[in-house]
């Protein structure tokens, strides 16, 4: 096992099931439902796709 193991494996769960996508939707500003509290895709996770 290296320390990129828990990457690794973050990003074949994220492929099967949409991990990260749907965490992110769950980050809504109630006053604006449509847009986003923190975009976190664009904070660097999607480096691990």
């Amino acid at each position: 096992m290296t320390t990129d193991g828990g990457a690794l494996l973050l990003r074949q769960v994220d492929r099967k099931i949409g991990l990260l996508k749907r965490l992110v939707d769950g980050f809504r500003d109630a006053r604006q439902p449509e847009r986003r509290l923190v975009n976190w895709l664009s904070l660097g996770l999607p480096s691990l796709t």
